[in-house]
Parts: C-alpha cells; structure tokens; sequence
C-alpha cells in the first residue's frame, strides 16, 4: 500500500494536466496538478529525421525514492514518451512488460500532436488503464497561468565549469545552470555525440513551454547531455539524476502513436480561456 501511494503521489511530479484530469475520472486517486516536463509546440514544423532517445532517471530525496526509464520517439509532427516507475518490490506487467531495461508495473504514456499542441495522455497502474485528451488551447492556457505564477525571472545561460569527465564512453564538458528559482543543475556535455543537433532540436519543441523553466533550452548546448543532476528546492528537496541510455536517428512506425486498445479516451474538462 505504501508503494502504491507513493507511485500515485510521484505521478503528479511528472506529467499535467493528464493526473489532473485523471483525478477527476478516477476513484481513489492520489494525483496532484503540476507543471509538464514537456510543452506545447505549435509553429509549422518541416519534415526532419525521426529519434528515439532513451533515458534513465534516478530521484531520491524529499520524500522522493524511485528509478524510472523512460522512452521518447518522435517523427515528424508527432511524438510519445513512455515513462516506466520501478521500486524495490516491482516486477513488469502489463504496458512496463514491453519495455526494457525496467521492472515495473506503472506506466505513463503521453503522445503528442506538435503541430496542434493536443495530447493524449495514457496511464496504466496496477492492472487499470485511463486515457485522457487535451487541447492545445487548454495546454497553452495551463502553461501561461503558470508562467504568470512563477514569477519573472532570467532564464541564465549554462555556464562551462571548465571541467570534463567520461559518461557512456564520452568525453564530457561539465556545464552549471540555473533558473534562479530554486533548481540548480550540472550537465555533462558530449560535444561529439553523432546527430547531436537534430536530436536537440527535437527535444526542444517538447520543452519549449512550462517545462523549460526547469531545463536549459537544448538548442543552446554545445552537444548531447549525457548526464544531467538537477537539484529542486522548496517543501520537497530532491535531486533527479537523468542518465542518456542510447539517443539515435531512427525510423519510428507510425503505429507507435495510435492509442492501444484497451483506453477509452476521455476529453479534458480543463478551461480553454
């Protein structure tokens, strides 16, 4: 019961508005409403080649104890990231079952029109599944109030430590940043990293909203992010630690953004205006 409230509880930390709504439509929810780590897009994009990146992320501290994988593919206008929670005591089933280099049986999915901004977000835990779809003009409205709340503030630069180190068989340049309201980070820098540019770019039409007031803009480092340690202040110190487990331009089928069957996707009853 401890893990299953702590996993419920972790949720809200990663994705909004999908554990917002999903409080709404879901009996004996624990989730929260908190800021995305990914953002609404919404300039026409050009055709570019199609990644697939793969992450580890560690977080400890503040309550906080839990190693996840995650997963994000993107091609074209379309993107999914699949996000799997392991602790002690999980073993895989069901959607974490198609997922390597995990134990887990608590998924969030989240797939994405970035053209649009529309969402579709996909969880499955302890053998329920609930799905929920989310404007973009709802996301963008979400993503402006919390902008307003946090206040104004300088979004500084990553700063050259003039220190290196070897992470994943990489030469690293360790880079400080900060946003100045209460998240302290330390990037360790490949600038040698194959396609680093294309998969960057990627990457930053994901967080280019809200979440980008956690992460420096990708576009503006110098190569891949190997490692990154992430320090968060407040009521609930903790450190993320994000690992790069593999990051390739690839081809991804199409399929890979249809939702699965066994959902029955719910619209979102967040405002518009």
């Amino acid at each position: 019961m401890k893990t299953r409230f702590f996993v419920m509880q972790h949720f809200a930390v990663w994705t909004m508005p999908l554990l917002g709504e999903m409080k709404n439509h879901t009996h004996n929810s624990a989730f929260g409403a908190t800021s995305l780590i990914f953002a609404f897009a919404s300039a026409a994009m050009v055709a570019r080649a199609d990644v697939v990146i793969e992450e580890k992320v560690e977080q400890r501290g503040g309550g906080y104890f839990s190693d996840q994988y995650q997963i994000t593919r993107i091609k074209d206008d379309q993107a999914r990231t699949d996000r799997a929670y392991s602790m002690p005591g999980m073993t895989n089933s069901g959607a974490a079952a198609s997922l390597p280099n995990t134990a887990s049986n608590t998924v969030i999915s989240i797939i994405f029109d970035l053209r649009s901004g529309d969402s579709i977000g996909l969880l499955e835990a302890y053998g329920q599944k609930s799905a929920v779809k989310t404007a973009g003009a709802q996301r963008k409205l979400m993503a402006d109030t919390q902008a307003k709340s946090a206040g104004t503030f300088t979004l500084l630069a990553p700063q050259n430590s003039k220190q290196t180190a070897m992470v994943g068989g990489y030469q690293t340049e360790i880079y400080n940043w900060t946003n100045n309201n209460g998240v302290r980070m330390k990037l360790w820098v490949a600038t040698n990293f194959p396609n680093y540019k294309e998969i960057n770019g990627h990457l930053a039409r994901l967080r280019r909203l809200g979440g980008s007031l956690n992460y420096p803009d990708p576009t503006a480092m110098p190569g891949m992010v190997m490692k990154s340690e992430a320090e968060f202040g407040g009521a609930h110190a903790h450190m993320d630690t994000t690992t790069l487990l593999s990051a390739k331009v690839e081809s991804v089928d199409d399929s890979v953004f249809a939702v699965p069957s066994g959902y029955q996707v719910m619209e979102s009853s967040l405002p518009t205006q």
